[in-house]
């Protein structure tokens, strides 16, 4: 949420947003829309004139690039996988199952994924999304507070507002990794 935020504000850049906060690009994406859905975005936007950061914004044709790394790196994943799940099923044991389908499609396969992937010949493997710990609504709701209580603490001087904003500013980051 944190690095969504501070994309919009044009603070930092989406791929330095993704580093800085450890975030990976369907989150930050989905986290940007969620603050543009709420009205945050167009509150930033009024309140300060969004200027990206110089010679940080990348380009298309770099995200392209990295989009097309990742996909052929889930590719191969799956490949090894399938690979890992035949060769314990023809009697390899699962440590050497790993260890050739590792070598064959240079992704790390570890004995006991090929042992899974034993269990289902021929699928590949499910990409699950993370569970809320929270319900959506007070998640939700709770992200929204922190950041009105950001944007309204950073504007004043008192002690207390300040350590509240220290205080926001902490609990974002763990809201976002979620």
């Amino acid at each position: 949420m944190r690095a969504a935020f501070e994309v919009l504000k044009g603070a930092i850049s989406p791929r330095s947003a993704k580093s800085k906060y450890q975030v990976n690009k369907d989150s930050l994406c989905y986290y940007k829309r969620r603050l543009v859905a709420d009205g945050v975005a167009a509150t930033i936007a009024a309140a300060t004139p969004a200027a990206p950061a110089p010679g940080s914004a990348p380009t298309t044709a770099e995200d392209e690039k990295e989009n097309a790394a990742k996909t052929d790196e889930w590719d191969a994943y799956c490949k090894a996988y399938v690979r890992a799940g035949e060769l314990v099923k023809e009697g390899v044991s699962k440590r050497e199952a790993a260890k050739r389908a590792s070598t064959e499609f240079k992704v790390n396969i570890s004995p006991t994924t090929a042992l899974r992937a034993a269990e289902r010949p021929g699928q590949v493997p499910s990409k699950p999304g993370r569970q809320l710990i929270l319900s959506e609504l007070i998640e939700h709701r709770l992200e929204m507070l922190c950041l009105v209580l950001l944007r309204r603490l950073t504007s004043s001087s008192s002690s207390r507002a300040i350590c509240a904003a220290a205080f926001v500013a902490m609990l974002m980051p763990v809201l976002a990794q979620k």
